[in-house]
C-alpha cells in the first residue's frame, strides 16, 4: 500500500508530468500554442525537440517552445 502511495504521487509530480507531455508529441507532428504577447493561437510543425524547449516551423518562422505550451492540432 506504501509503495502505490509514493507511485501515484511521483506520477503526479509537475517534473514526471511535463516529461510525459514532451513524449507526446513527434517530429513532423501538427502542434499549435498560444503566443503569450499577442494572444493569438499560432500552427505549426514540430522540426526539433530538445530537453527545454521544442522547435516549431510556422508560416511566420521557427519558435522555441516549452512541450507544456503544445498541445495536438
Amino acid at each position: 500500500m506504501l509503495l502505490q502511495n509514493k507511485l501515484q504521487r511521483y506520477l503526479q509530480h509537475p517534473e514526471f508530468t511535463a516529461e510525459k507531455k514532451k513524449m507526446e508529441f513527434r517530429v513532423g507532428q501538427n502542434v499549435q500554442f498560444t503566443n503569450s504577447k499577442t494572444g493569438e493561437t499560432v500552427i505549426g510543425m514540430l522540426v526539433k525537440k530538445n530537453p527545454t524547449y521544442q522547435h516549431v516551423k510556422t508560416e511566420s518562422g521557427t519558435w522555441k517552445v516549452p512541450a507544456s505550451m503544445l498541445s495536438a492540432a
